[in-house]
């Protein structure tokens, strides 16, 4: 009795005992939290217990190997989180969205006899309509016009004196939006589009069209490797006639899907840290790097958290778990339209992280302070650079190379970007192609993309860069237990003083291990539209 009265009174006084005697006790004693602390809580295995429990859900009789929003997967990972946090003590809620989904029960392609199977070698995109039955048509290859603002059918111009109606679209992706090429090929007649992957060694990959069904054809995509040699005979000084036949069979129809929301019981709620990762995937896998690797982190932050005492004066931490990411940032934005602009001054800062262990990836860091010159908007909220700084000065301490990565809208910062919330994070790459540079720095292989499963089946469990998993984790553990301590930094930003002790971007210290602008391929257009 007398030991167990003699620890109590030590955690009860842990603000005024030297830290570093805590670590002498049991590890079912709760220790103040520090940096050093909660970086070392978080591991490796937690992470995949998490991701593997994604997989679990996409594999499971019925789920179709997907966790795309609303679905059997997807339901079953907010029950998880859901769960999870509430049973590590935080205060939960689930925030409902209502949005069209749709559904891909199978397609097939034939081309002059070969044919392409649904899955492997045809990519199918959301929002595509059905054919009725078997359409069939001759290929009509569309290219740029010279001197065209974007690219090949993007514009009107582009199918100036060819006659497509009936017939079936061939044009490379690229320059513009699917979903514009889709609505181009439509509005010129065509009875279906084929876009073909303008990158090598990817595939097909799973992407999106319009959402407004009626604006769109048919619309799949198969490889470049498979696209070439028609390309080359539809090219020829005497074409060739190429019959294509194609089967879609898809609906559209609302359904309710949920964020998660887990906040900290204990904290200033006037100055929340935010953290966030969708939790959806793309209809065509399970989606384990993109983004189970962001949603595991978020969860294994949020276990490791509750285990720790909070500093006095501690600031709020919001975990958050986002729905119907990839077909148009839906959940986030939904999220914080609904706050009301008090709610919203409550938000210090928003941490972003989707991707974090792309199995060819880079370290990449938001980059706050638009130094690079990249970013759309140009000017992020004040606050952002001190994130990216606080970002920077981890990765330089350990040694570990990092690149810079543009706010594009690409992801769900995007709606507290736009609220005038600071923001920033952390991702690894996705279908962007590594340069022979960028390997030399990071390692991985050059020529392949960061992630040559992004969007597709592929995206398992198996494709997962568990180093960068766990190094990208304890770099959000050590920003967040500082700015749990301290918004200091995002302060000084937002009220224009200069007296944070992280130093600046341009300083020799941060530029020593810093790349420079990385494109990740996560590039999108009008609410995540892709390229």
């Amino acid at each position: 009795m007398k030991v167990a009265t003699s620890l109590a009174g030590l955690t009860l006084c842990a603000a005024s005992v030297r830290a570093d005697i805590f670590d002498w006790l049991p590890n079912w004693i709760p220790k103040p939290l520090t940096p050093s602390r909660y970086q070392e809580a978080v591991t490796l295995e937690g992470l995949l217990t998490h991701a593997k429990k994604w997989q679990q859900f996409a594999s499971a009789p019925g789920a179709n190997s997907t966790r795309v929003f609303g679905s059997q997967g997807y339901n079953a990972s907010v029950d998880y989180v859901t769960t999870l946090t509430k049973k590590y003590g935080y205060k939960v809620t689930q925030h409902i969205v209502q949005y069209p989904r749709s559904d891909i029960f199978g397609a097939s392609l034939n081309i002059d006899g070969k044919d392409y199977k649904y899955g492997p070698s045809l990519a199918v995109f959301s929002y595509s309509p059905p054919t009725p039955g078997i359409l069939t048509g001759p290929l009509v290859l569309i290219s740029d016009k010279p001197g065209g603002a974007e690219g090949a059918g993007c514009e009107p111009a582009d199918y100036a004196g060819i006659d497509v109606k009936g017939k079936v679209v061939f044009v490379a992706r690229g320059s513009c939006t699917f979903a514009i090429k889709s609505q181009q090929a439509r509005n010129a007649g065509a009875a279906a589009a084929i876009i073909y992957n303008n990158v090598p060694n990817q595939g097909v990959i799973s992407s999106r069209v319009n959402v407004d069904v009626t604006q769109n054809v048919p619309t799949v995509m198969i490889s470049l490797e498979d696209a070439t040699p028609l390309v080359a005979r539809l090219n020829s000084s005497t074409p060739e006639t190429i019959q294509a036949a194609l089967s879609v069979q898809s609906q559209v129809k609302n359904v309710y899907s949920a964020n998660v929301i887990a906040q900290t019981r204990w904290g200033n709620d006037k100055k929340v840290i935010q953290i966030g990762a969708h939790l959806d995937s793309v209809p065509a896998g399970p989606g384990i790097n993109d983004d189970g690797s962001g949603s595991a982190t978020v969860l294994e932050l949020a276990k490791q958290l509750s285990l720790f005492i909070p500093p006095r004066d501690a600031n709020a931490v919001r975990f958050s778990w986002w729905t119907a990411e990839e077909i148009g940032l839906v959940g986030s934005a939904a999220y914080v339209a609904s706050l009301s602009q008090a709610e919203r001054d409550k938000i210090a800062v928003y941490i972003n992280l989707d991707m974090t262990a792309s199995p060819n990836g880079i370290y990449g860091i938001h980059d706050g302070d638009n130094s690079e010159g990249a970013n759309t908007p140009a000017v992020a909220p004040a606050g952002s650079a001190a994130l990216e700084r606080l970002f920077q000065a981890d990765f330089d301490s350990k040694k570990v190379p990092h690149a810079s990565y543009a706010f594009s809208g690409s992801s769900d910062y995007d709606a507290f970007l736009n609220a005038g919330i600071p923001a920033g994070g952390i991702a690894t790459g996705a279908g962007g192609i590594k340069t022979p540079e960028q390997a030399a720095v990071f390692g991985g292989t050059a020529g392949v993309a960061f992630d040559k499963n992004y969007h597709q089946a592929g995206d398992t469990i198996d494709n997962l860069w568990k180093d960068g998993f766990l190094v990208n984790a304890r770099s959000v553990a050590n920003v967040v237990a500082q700015l749990v301590k301290s918004l200091k930094p995002i302060e000084d930003e937002k009220s224009g003083a200069k007296t944070s002790k992280i130093a600046p971007t341009s300083t020799s210290s941060t530029k020593s291990n810093s790349f420079g602008l990385v494109d990740l391929g996560k590039t999108c257009l009008h609410d995540h539209d892709e390229l």
